[in-house]
């Protein structure tokens, strides 16, 4: 086979569904050559002829991109039209994903592990036209990992490779790249989960001169606002498409214990009068 790749498939991340765990694409199909459909044959090496109706009917031949995101999670089948019209065809896909959204706000939808297939409806073969006469209904292919103009919060760290042969399929490719959210937007998401407890902090060190003062302990305003800060923090900070306890959930339950011992503890301990004696 040529050793140039017949296809160039890109997979844009059009959007992340961290409930579901997937990433909605849309895939863009790239022939080499505006005659790549004439070098489509049968069984026998005859020309095949595609029909002449929309490439949107059901029945219209269409080739198979088989995503295998990683070990455990189900393949996902892509059908692109063979067109006679434009050497480029775009669809729209979903791969699941076997991630894990509960580490949010570093959550990270991988595909280090992911392979993909390309291969033409039954029936139909590609001839190389290497000199050989050789059919071929797995097609050499590069596959890439992009970001869509429209994905807001999210990176795409990409990944591009080429097919290659081994045990399993005639023709494979590794895909590679990752989907996961900004460094700034994480940065930003742990300050503002930590700004309540800075506040208790700084309410705990201004209560602890009042007692110096007074030898009285009593709670500040200060640190019962903090704590009702963080019980609204969760509400604004995770998004309500992330099932379960995230890593940000169990930040925010280790801020109300402290803030709450910053409470509980000046009251609960004897403090010392400014002669010395103890209250």
């Amino acid at each position: 086979m040529s050793s140039e790749p017949f296809a160039n498939i890109v997979l844009d991340v059009a959007a992340v569904d961290p409930g579901e765990r997937k990433l909605d694409v849309n895939v863009i199909a790239r022939f080499y050559g505006h005659d790549f459909y004439r070098q489509l044959v049968d069984a026998q090496g005859k020309q095949v002829a595609l029909p002449a109706k929309p490439v949107t009917e059901t029945d219209y031949p269409r080739m198979q991109l088989t995503i295998f995101p990683g070990f455990f999670a189900e393949p996902v089948y892509v059908y692109i039209p063979i067109s006679k019209m434009s050497s480029e065809t775009e669809v729209q896909g979903s791969i699941k994903l076997d991630a894990r959204p509960q580490a949010f706000p570093n959550d990270i939808y991988d595909l280090s592990a992911a392979s993909a297939t390309l291969e033409l409806p039954a029936g139909m073969f590609y001839s190389t036209g290497d000199g050989t006469a050789r059919l071929v209904s797995y097609l050499s292919f590069g596959i890439a990992l992009s970001q869509g103009d429209r994905l807001v919060d999210w990176t795409v760290r990409p990944g591009y490779a080429i097919s290659r042969t081994d045990k399993y399929f005639p023709q494979i490719a590794d895909l590679g790249g990752s989907v996961r959210r900004p460094l700034d937007y994480t940065f930003s998401v742990y300050s503002v989960a930590a700004a309540p407890l800075l506040l208790g902090l700084a309410a705990a060190v201004e209560s602890r001169r009042r007692f110096r003062e007074t030898s009285r302990a009593a709670p500040s305003l200060e640190l019962a606002a903090s704590l009702l800060a963080l019980l609204t923090l969760r509400q604004v900070l995770v998004p309500t498409d992330i099932p379960g306890i995230t890593r940000l959930d169990r930040l925010l339950a280790i801020e109300v214990v402290a803030i709450v011992a910053l409470i509980v503890l000046p009251i609960a301990l004897p403090v010392r009068s400014p002669s010395g004696a103890r209250s």
